[in-house]
């Protein structure tokens, strides 16, 4: 049953997943299209909340041109972690990289420019990110590098936007 125990890895390589060899193999699209396939219809609904909640704030300050290319950057950067570091032939697949690079973008506001976000915002950030980061390392295989990975990532792009968009609008009122 696909719902729980997951898609087969043929199934997965068809739906773009990740491959651990796609540079060898030339096929570079997988950095983008792993993000939008997932392990199970299980996966795919734990992951559907965590990017509508880390995205709306997100996507109202960058803007519509801006954030989707920042969405694909943090897949690209999750996925090249993983390819760099993993050395895992398995197939991955998901969007929690992405989600996980969400993350460090608010926490790089929440450390380093705190007046983008509420006090209510950036305490939920810090316990969210914390619950996050405790699922990542107890349940059985995630991608450990590909959530750290991405949040790095998330990280580097919060401070290199934060120079780029000079706004004094706020992520969060």
């Amino acid at each position: 049953m696909i719902v729980f125990h997951g898609y087969s890895e043929e199934s997965l390589l068809r739906m773009g997943a990740l491959s651990g060899n796609s540079i060898e193999s030339g096929e570079l699209w997988r950095f983008v299209t792993y993000s939008f396939g997932h392990m199970s219809l299980f996966h795919l609904i734990l992951n559907i909340p965590f990017l509508i909640l880390l995205s709306r704030p997100l996507e109202n300050y960058y803007g519509i041109f801006l954030y989707p290319l920042i969405l694909i950057l943090l897949s690209v950067l999750a996925g090249m972690s993983v390819e760099f570091v993993q050395f895992s032939n398995y197939p991955l697949a998901g969007s929690s990289g992405i989600a996980y690079g969400l993350i460090g973008i608010y926490i790089y506001y929440v450390v380093f420019n705190k007046d983008k976000l509420n006090q209510d915002d950036r305490r939920f950030i810090t316990t969210f990110s914390a619950i996050g980061f405790i699922m990542t390392f107890t349940i059985p295989d995630i991608s450990i590098v590909g959530h750290i990975g991405a949040f790095i990532s998330g990280l580097l792009v919060g401070f290199i936007t934060d120079f780029m968009i000079k706004k004094e609008k706020r992520i969060t009122n």
